[in-house]
């Protein structure tokens, strides 16, 4: 099965389904840090299999594409791609050809997608100025993936084509929130050409799909119920209204067919919905960053309790211990070791998710450890190594950004800090639910 998502956006420019003045431009996004062993095999003119070193992607190069033999990777990276699913794959030397095209395949899980069902699963590769580009893949249901033909090598991920927004969120009781239907992948109307480019599909900013969306549902019930909360829908956009008294479970899955009659078949769409009061959190907040040429990781293991809870965002304060790692590192003809293992974490206002436009975690960390170094000669000379990991731009991390999530309930998210002078940095949330 072809998974095609794609209209001229010359159609879409003269549509009332566009929900800006201007219709947005293709995003280009930065190169994905790599996250994970890179995988390096030798290949030569009689093929080979290239395979990520997790297993969830794999390269088959066939005889013939290749004209001598040429050392090939696939590297983890964090996955910036718009639609991105999981990690996405550094696969080089980036611009390689093939003279025969080889196959890329990814194993997709169905039952981890959270805003589409498979149907609406493709793959898209980064070209060198940053922008995205959809490319057609078949689906094997035996084998749990998709594969695509490709005769080049660049940075690869599965891609969620169109979507909900927001993908989840934290419903009040007798709240309403909206929710729309966005694609993140349409043509070029600019060259003529077949080259689906991806966009920011992620916020209102994103284009509204020209395909028919309805069956407007609250878990699988069409126009929802009294106990899970009711939807009504509108086109490509609806509004959910939470009931009264929240649920048992506490969360609800709103969903909505996307029709694609003119190219055949039909995908679903998700967004994942607590609903009550804020919740408290616990887990870990991981920061890693390079410091006097040493990449330093430091692991808060945090309970995060609820300080304030508006319309827009929701703050935390947080409790718990923060670890550094590693403890000792050389530095010319010194060796320095920390003075202690662990500091105490007691912050107001330590985390922040923001409701609106979508739902996203906004997050500044700063820790200062203490060294003592020691030299050859035996002298002996403190040194500090400050680990901040923001998520902001600029110069100082001052222009703040936001790292989308899907689940409040069950915050699992990366996000890559490259703002100057700081060092770049990466931030990973893992926390969940615990009352």
């Amino acid at each position: 099965m072809k998974h095609t998502l794609f209209v001229t956006l010359l159609v879409l420019t003269t549509s009332s389904c566009i929900r800006t003045e201007q219709a947005p431009e293709p995003a280009a996004t930065p190169l994905g840090i790599p996250i994970g062993t890179p995988i390096t095999a030798s290949i030569g003119v009689s093929g080979g299999t290239l395979r990520s070193d997790d297993g969830r992607a794999s390269l088959l190069i066939p005889a013939g594409a290749l004209a001598s033999d040429m050392a090939l990777s696939i590297t983890p990276v964090m996955n910036f791609a718009h639609g991105g699913i999981e990690t996405a794959y550094q696969l080089g030397p980036e611009g390689t050809t093939f003279a025969i095209p080889a196959t890329l395949s990814f194993v997709i899980d169905e039952g981890r997608l959270v805003r589409s069902d498979v149907n609406g699963v493709g793959i898209a590769y980064q070209s060198t100025d940053g922008l995205w580009h959809w490319s057609d893949a078949v689906y094997d249901a035996s084998a749990h993936t998709l594969s695509v033909q490709t005769q080049h090598l660049s940075s690869w991920s599965l891609v969620e084509g169109v979507q909900m927004i927001p993908g989840g969120a934290l419903v009040l009781e007798n709240a309403s929130l909206p929710l729309a239907v966005v694609s993140c992948y349409v043509e070029d109307a600019a060259t003529g050409a077949l080259a689906p480019l991806g966009y920011v599909c992620d916020d209102s900013s994103g284009l509204a799909p020209l395909y028919d969306v309805d069956q407007w549902a609250v878990n699988g019930v069409a126009g929802g119920d009294g106990a899970h909360g009711t939807i009504e829908g509108d086109g490509h956009t609806a509004t959910y209204h939470a009931p009264a008294t929240t649920p048992t479970p506490p969360t609800v899955r709103v969903s909505a067919r996307v029709r694609r009659d003119a190219l055949g078949g039909v995908v679903y769409v998700f967004s994942n919905l607590a609903i009550g009061a804020p919740h408290p959190l616990a887990g870990t907040v991981t920061v890693r960053q390079a410091q006097s040429g040493v990449d330093f990781t430091v692991s808060l293991d945090v309970a995060l309790t609820v300080v304030d809870d508006g319309i827009d965002e929701t703050n935390w304060s947080a409790t718990g211990t923060a670890r550094l790692s590693p403890m000792e590192f050389a530095m010319g003809d010194a060796t320095c070791v920390a003075d202690m293992p662990t500091q105490v974490v007691a912050e107001e206002y330590f985390l922040k998710v923001r409701k609106d436009p979508i739902l996203a975690v906004r997050f500044g960390s700063l820790t200062g450890w203490n060294f003592t170094c020691t030299n050859a000669m035996g002298t002996m000379y403190p040194w500090f190594i400050g680990v901040s990991g923001q998520t902001g731009h600029g110069l100082g991390c001052i222009q703040p950004d936001d790292a989308p999530i899907t689940d409040v309930s069950n915050i699992d998210a990366t996000y890559a800090a490259t703002c100057s002078p700081i060092a770049p940095a990466e931030i990973h949330w893992m926390l969940h639910r615990t009352d």
